[in-house]
C-alpha cells in the first residue's frame, strides 16, 4: 500500500523510452518494462485560488510523507 500526504499522485509508464535504455546493472529496459509513482500535488495547482498553495520558501519548506507498505 503507497500512502502519502499529498493530493495527487502522477504515473508515468516509461512509454517514451527509447527502445532500449540501459538500466541497474546493464539490464536492458524497453518502453513500458516498469512504471513511477510520484506523489505530488495536482499539476494546475499554482493556477487554483481555492486550492492548498504550493509556493515553498526558507520559511515554509516543501516536505512530503510518503510511505510504502509491503506484505
Amino acid at each position: 500500500m503507497l500512502s502519502s500526504d499529498q493530493p495527487g499522485l502522477q504515473l508515468y509508464t516509461g512509454k517514451k523510452l527509447s527502445p532500449q535504455v540501459a538500466g541497474h546493472q546493464g539490464v536492458m529496459y524497453k518502453p513500458f518494462d516498469g512504471v513511477c509513482l510520484e506523489a505530488q500535488h495536482f499539476p494546475n495547482a499554482l493556477n487554483q485560488s481555492d486550492w492548498s498553495s504550493i509556493i515553498a520558501s526558507p520559511d515554509d519548506p516543501y516536505r512530503q510523507i510518503l510511505e510504502l507498505a509491503v506484505g
